[in-house]
Formats: C-alpha cells, structure tokens, sequence
C-alpha cells in the first residue's frame, strides 16, 4: 500500500493545503486521491515533484497490506473509544 503521509507532512510543514497543489498543476480531485491515499499514476506525482521541487521518496511511502489493515483498525478502535469517552 502507498501512503501520502510524508506529502502530507511536507504540506503542513509548509503551511500548505491540499487545494495548493492545484498551483502546480493537479486537479482538485487528484488532491483529493493524494489526501485519501488512492493510487495515483507517475505523471501526478511527477507534477507534485516538480512543484514542491521534493524526490517522490519524499511524499511517499510503501507498508504492506497487512500493516495497513492494522493502522485503519486501530484508528477505528481509537475512535470509538473516544465516542465512548465522550458520552460518560
């Protein structure tokens, strides 16, 4: 799986939002991908590269399958237990 983390890291350190990468030539949609960490092709990371003058090892990362599943269950159990929290 590839996750935009570092791209958005990179956006945060810079005081940037997603919405900026369209100044380098992304659609609003593709920023879109980037932020929920859709497969994205060559040419958009090249475009957003190129515009944040950053190698694509910079915005991006590769973890496996099993790893990812492991971050999303524990984001889902960290929100729930905020719910929880909440409502006592």
């Amino acid at each position: 799986m590839i996750l935009y983390n570092k791209l958005a890291q990179i956006l945060k350190d810079r005081n940037m939002q997603w919405k900026d990468l369209c100044n380098g030539g992304i659609s609003i949609n593709t920023t879109s991908k980037f932020s929920q960490n859709r497969t994205m092709n060559t040419e958009n990371i090249d475009k957003v590269c190129e515009y944040l003058n950053v190698q694509p090892s910079e915005i991006m990362e590769w973890i496996s399958n099993d790893e990812y599943q492991k971050m999303q269950n524990e984001k889902a159990r960290d929100r729930f237990k905020f719910c929880v929290n909440v409502k006592n």
